[in-house]
């Protein structure tokens, strides 16, 4: 056959040669309309399988790493509020008196559940910074605050089951003679403990002074979710008398 743009002689199409290409046009149409077969997509699924079984665990120490940071930072934030409430009592920390005579408290203005003789709380370390005290009437909400607002996520550790998150606080609290102490015995005591967070203690009732007893929850129920600097698992998040936060492996 002669092409007419170029006066070249061209070989006519064989017929074996569009009976490959008619074959080719058809194997194309057919793969694209019956999409994948059952073995790509156990491929595909194995290897979304094998990136998540990689990835979580990254994931999961990123949101633990996070949740510590948290912590630290709500106790760090807790201690410069004991340190304005001190500038405004004699350079005092709240004692045992002041707080209630129980080492953990929930959120001033929330009432324990199940009891209908409970009141509002008016007692705890979220209460006395916050500036609530015992006879306010808390009906209408809690006042404007002095120190750390009570219902602020300050008191709340991200890493705590839901049912520690309710209460409004996770953080306990020193009723320790130390508390009393001016900052001259502070700075000599650095390594006093003032407030932790709490994995052990049910909270007191609300707006009755302690101490109780019985408030303690069995070993089986204690969920303990940060890790300490070297990978232990029981760590406890703590904020010690000169202000600094450490994280401690609790023992059993």
């Amino acid at each position: 056959m002669l092409s007419e743009s170029t006066g070249i002689l061209l070989e006519e199409p064989r017929e074996s040669d569009c009976l490959m290409l008619c074959r080719i046009k058809e194997w194309r149409n057919a793969r694209s309309s019956r999409g994948f077969t059952l073995v790509e997509l156990l491929v595909v699924i194995g290897i979304i399988a094998v990136l998540i079984g990689i990835l979580l665990p990254s994931l999961r120490r990123a949101r633990e790493q996070a949740q510590l940071v948290t912590c630290q930072s709500n106790l760090k934030q807790i201690g410069a509020g004991l340190v304005m409430y001190a500038n405004d009592f004699r350079d005092r920390y709240p004692d045992s008196i002041t707080t209630g005579g129980f080492a953990y408290r929930m959120r001033p203005g929330l009432k324990t559940q199940g009891d209908p003789g409970a009141l509002p709380e008016v007692f705890g370390l979220a209460a006395v910074l916050h500036g609530v005290a015992y006879g306010d009437d808390l009906s209408g909400g809690l006042p404007a605050y002095k120190y750390i607002p009570g219902d602020s996520a300050v008191w709340v550790c991200p890493s705590q089951p839901t049912r520690m998150v309710d209460f409004g606080n996770t953080y306990a609290f020193s009723l320790a003679a130390g508390m009393k102490q001016t900052s001259i015995w502070r700075s000599k005591h650095p390594d006093v403990l003032v407030v932790w967070d709490n994995f052990t203690l049910k909270p007191g009732l609300s707006g009755f002074r302690g101490p109780f007893s019985g408030y303690v929850y069995p070993l089986a129920e204690r969920t303990f979710t940060h890790r300490t600097p070297n990978g232990k698992e029981r760590g406890v998040v703590e904020l010690y008398m000169d202000n600094h936060v450490a994280v401690r492996e609790l023992k059993e």
